[in-house]
């Protein structure tokens, strides 16, 4: 048995829309969808490509998709604002291996904190909007689908892949528009 560790960081642009209902005069919530995906680098096996003709290192890439985030959001009179929400997100696993398996594809949920700031037009129903956000999500864990045995054991067997302590950190620019403002 063999356990590799790494740890990474990584930027990717994306876009998303999102609705929102004010309850009331300080509360707000909303509902975000990312229809884009999120998009890891791929990352290439440190091990010899020449295992045979056609042999090529494996590599695994990974989309997050679907990022939905359902929140609730704290306004002030100054524009300032703190968002609590929920997230949920699917994880896409792209892999190429030299043995053909393949790592299920994998659900995970989590939280998100954020601030912003928002400043209406006038007295239009036009805004800009600038925030960040920080995401917490669960851990993940696949495997290569294949059943442990001696014989399996003996050719490399099963492999299992966690993730874990996945967090991330968004940052973003909206122009938005509120119905009914005046």
């Amino acid at each position: 048995t063999t356990t590799t560790k790494d740890t990474g960081v990584f930027t990717d642009d994306y876009s998303s829309q999102f609705v929102e209902i004010n309850v009331g005069q300080w509360v707000s919530i909303g509902y975000n969808h990312t229809p884009d995906s999120i998009a890891t680098p791929s990352n290439v096996s440190n091990e010899d490509a020449a295992v045979g003709p056609g042999s090529s290192k494996a590599t695994v890439q990974v989309d997050f998709e679907d990022l939905d985030t359902t929140y609730i959001k704290i306004n002030t009179p100054y524009g300032i604002y703190a968002k609590y929400g929920h997230v949920k997100t699917s994880v896409n696993i792209k892999e190429t291996v030299n043995s053909g398996n393949k790592y299920a594809n994998k659900d995970t949920e989590g939280e998100a904190y954020g601030i912003g700031y928002q400043k209406f037009v006038g007295e239009t129903g036009f805004g800009i909007r600038v925030e960040g956000l920080y995401f917490e999500l669960d851990n993940v864990t696949t495997d290569n689908g294949v059943v442990q045995s001696a014989a399996t054991a003996a050719t490399g067997g099963r492999n299992v892949v966690t993730a874990s302590n996945l967090q991330g950190l968004s940052g973003s620019l909206a122009v938005t528009y509120t119905l009914g403002r005046n």
